[in-house]
């Protein structure tokens, strides 16, 4: 990647975060809407988080890297036990190829498994430009998801019992269109937060997550002998997105068409991110970087070297037998010593 890449790349990341940052603390102002006092979807008891934040986080930046990890290790175990054919039997050259044609597209994370320093440096280097990516792409979600937040302010389920506004005391019926949220127990963000309930933040980072990973194991896993293991992966983060995205229903922190609106953000970043940003990355089109491509140059390398040996190992023994087959005498004595300890000394 040139280094006007890299600073393009660097340039969306500082735009995206110093947005992000604007949106979070309040600089830009929240769009205040009004409610109806016998509204019923607005008037349950705030019960916490099933998934909280802390959780949220957690699953959405870690879990990618120890995911991706394992898929790597197995992946270069696999190898290894299948073995890489020579060169010169193009049919079975052809078969590997193509049953691996799905997970050589990206650049394997790891090489080799080493406790080294260097090692680790290169597990980082290769884990880094694929979750590169996955972050501009969380980044994205997060600034759209915020600002829709910002520009609907639609309540949250909750959004009585946290805001408490001041001319709800007295309201039975009507729209109050201009209110004060009289709650001093919570802070200024929470209350800024009960009006930020479209679209579902959990939903959209869910399900961004869940799909993202996805496509990396459809891309990395090959078909054919793992059959069974990339359904089983990808059930695993479909249950993640729908734990994640029922419960915010089911806590009342939001409505049903916030939960849907959240999923299909998700959806779409994902698409988004996949098509601009991951198809022409170095990461999909170098082919010295994949692991099919680098373990069969190794492999190639190493029965160089062992033809190498071989064939030193046969000159060795031809001159030893084309020493002693030399007639005895004592003018050929001394040379034949003497070659004698110039093959011993090579």
């Amino acid at each position: 990647m040139t280094d006007v890449g890299k600073m393009s790349k660097l340039k969306r990341a500082g735009i995206l975060t110093t947005l992000l940052a604007l949106v979070e603390f309040g600089v830009v102002p929240n769009s205040q809407n009004g409610f109806y006092c016998d509204d019923p979807s607005i008037s349950f008891r705030f019960m916490g988080d099933t998934i909280t934040i802390t959780v949220l986080l957690l699953g959405t930046f870690l879990l990618p890297i120890f995911f991706t990890l394992g898929i790597e290790w197995a992946l270069l175990r696999w190898q290894y036990m299948q073995g890489i054919p020579d060169e010169s039997d193009e049919d079975d050259n052809r078969a590997i190829e193509s049953d691996n044609a799905a997970y050589t597209d990206m650049q394997p994370c790891i090489q080799s498994i080493t406790s080294t320093s260097q090692e680790a440096k290169e597990v980082i280097a290769c884990v880094w430009p694929w979750y590169r990516e996955f972050l501009l792409g969380l980044g994205i979600n997060f600034l759209v998801m915020d600002l829709t937040k910002v520009l609907v302010g639609e309540p949250r389920p909750h959004f009585l019992d946290t805001c408490k506004p001041d001319l709800a005391k007295n309201c039975t019926s009507g729209y109050v269109e201009k209110y004060e949220c009289t709650n001093q127990w919570i802070s200024i963000w929470e209350i800024r937060d009960a009006s930020k309930s479209f679209p579902s933040g959990h939903a959209s980072v869910s399900v961004y997550t869940a799909l993202f990973m996805m496509w990396f194991t459809q891309k990395r896993i090959p078909g054919r002998p793992t059959f069974l293991i990339t359904p089983l992966l990808h059930c695993l983060w479909i249950t993640w997105a729908l734990v994640c995205s029922i419960t915010r229903i089911i806590d009342h922190r939001h409505h049903w068409w916030d939960v849907l609106g959240g999923t299909l953000l998700g959806i779409a970043v994902t698409v988004f991110t996949v098509k601009t940003q991951c198809s022409h990355d170095r990461v999909l089109n170098d082919p010295e970087a994949h692991s099919f491509t680098r373990v069969k140059q190794m492999k190639k390398r190493m029965k160089q070297l062992q033809s190498a040996e071989k064939i030193k190992e046969e000159n060795v023994n031809e001159r030893y037998q084309w020493v002693r087959k030399m007639p005895p005498s004592s003018s050929s004595r001394v040379p034949e010593e003497r070659e004698l300890k110039d093959i011993a000394l090579s």
